[in-house]
Order: structure tokens, then C-alpha cells, then sequence
């Protein structure tokens, strides 16, 4: 990193690989992010650059931002907070070294949906995520699961199938959906059970280990002719 600059980075198996990083001249967006309708400013809301170089700012107290150490390329940025969701009208090219036109992003009202993934017994689950889809409009909104407690931003309105990911537990078939009308959605929760695990050795025609060999696991259907969830996979080991 160096001031003026994009980021640059390369890959390579040490050792033996010569590094070469090139510095190219730092491409910037600059803009201002407003409420929808009244043109006030927002002050505190995250923007991200959509684009080809990843970049993220909160703007300040006259609702003004600036993304730097970007990459040449086509950007469209968007900006969240709990409720508000706008993104740039039009998509914009920057050039090596150049610095974007004065954007404003008007911001619309959206809400938050928080709720707690549990597991049976009444502990947390520590890892894993929670998906939110919207099968009219297309729309989906995911995030990380953080002691336990889910809290995504800028969920705009509609009804949301729930996708519950727990690390080494097992989730139920279907969730209730999540309906955002008019306001946030707090104090939802979701259980998780824990899982079984499955342990074998796979063998060739004549009995033979077979090393490094991909196994999918699937759940049995449901009475309803559905699987419980999708196929779990992993490899074999190297004997």
C-alpha cells in the first residue's frame, strides 16, 4: 500500500516464485449520499464501491464520501445503513489516476431483521449465516452469524424465505417467512439440532483404499417427497 496508489498484490508457491507488485495510480469516486426526496444529507452510512477494486467508507457529517485506491474500471456504488438502501443511477467509468464527478446517491427507506440462531438446549450457534430470499422480487440478503445474533441492514420490503446455515449443525426443513412491511424486524429466532456424523472407507472392485476420492452425503426424503437439505460433501483421505 502506498499513498496515491491502488492496491496492488501477486500470487506464487514460495520458494521459487519471483514477486512483482505493480503500483498503478490510484483511481478515486467521490460523491455525497442524501435521503430520497428531501435531499438531506446521511451522515454515518456505509458506502461501497461495486466495482472491480473492493472499497468501503462510512460518509461524514455533511453526508460527503470519497473511495480511493481504486483500480481502472466501471463502478456502481451503493450505500446501507439500518434503514436506508440507495445505490448510484448509472454506472461509472474511472480511468488510471482519475477522480470521479461530485455522485449522489439518493437513499431509500429500508428496515433491519435481527434474530437469534439457537440450538436445541438453548445455546448459540457461534458460526455460520442466514439468508434471506425474496422469490417475487429476486432480492436476497445474507449474513454472518455473530454469538449467535443475526443483524442485516437495508432489507428492503417484501417476504423472505429463511436459510439457516449453523456450523456443524443441522437446520430445520423450513423456517416461517420473514415479512418486512413497513418497520424492522426484531427478536426473531431459529433453531438449529446438532449433527451426526458418518464415518466410512471407500474401496475400489477388489477392496483397495481409494485415496482423495470426492463423497456426497444426502439426507433421505421427506414424507413430502423433499430432501431435508442439501448434499454435504468431502474427500476421502490419503492412506
Amino acid at each position: 500500500m502506498a499513498d496515491g496508489y491502488a492496491d496492488g498484490r501477486d500470487h506464487g508457491v514460495a520458494p521459487g516464485h519471483f514477486y512483482e507488485v505493480f503500483m498503478t495510480p490510484e483511481a478515486v469516486l467521490v460523491g455525497k449520499v442524501v435521503r430520497a426526496g428531501s435531499g438531506e444529507p446521511l451522515a454515518d452510512v456505509q458506502v461501497s464501491s461495486g466495482g472491480g477494486s473492493y472499497a468501503t467508507t462510512m460518509t461524514d457529517a455533511q453526508g460527503m464520501f470519497r473511495l480511493d485506491r481504486l483500480q481502472p474500471g466501471g463502478y456502481k456504488p451503493s450505500a446501507v445503513s439500518d434503514e436506508t438502501y440507495g445505490q448510484a443511477e448509472e454506472l461509472v467509468m474511472l480511468g488510471l489516476g482519475e477522480t470521479s464527478e461530485p455522485l449522489v446517491i439518493a437513499a431509500h427507506p429500508a428496515f433491519f431483521v435481527e434474530g437469534r440462531v439457537v440450538i436445541e438446549g438453548g445455546s448459540s450457534c457461534e458460526s455460520g449465516s442466514v439468508t434471506l430470499r425474496d422469490g417475487t422480487s429476486g432480492r436476497a440478503a445474507r449474513g454472518a452469524i455473530d454469538g449467535g445474533l443475526l443483524h442485516l441492514r437495508a432489507v428492503r420490503p417484501g417476504e423472505y424465505g429463511v436459510d439457516v446455515r449453523c456450523t456443524g449443525h443441522v437446520s430445520e426443513d423450513t423456517y416461517e417467512k420473514v415479512k418486512v412491511v413497513d418497520r424492522s424486524v426484531s427478536g426473531l429466532e431459529w433453531k438449529v439440532r446438532r449433527a451426526q456424523t458418518i464415518r466410512g472407507v471407500v474401496v475400489d472392485a477388489r477392496g483397495r483404499p481409494v485415496p482423495q476420492l470426492g463423497v456426497i452425503a444426502g439426507r433421505s426424503p421427506t414424507r413430502a417427497g423433499r430432501t431435508r437439505s442439501g448434499p454435504r460433501r468431502t474427500t476421502a483421505a490419503r492412506t
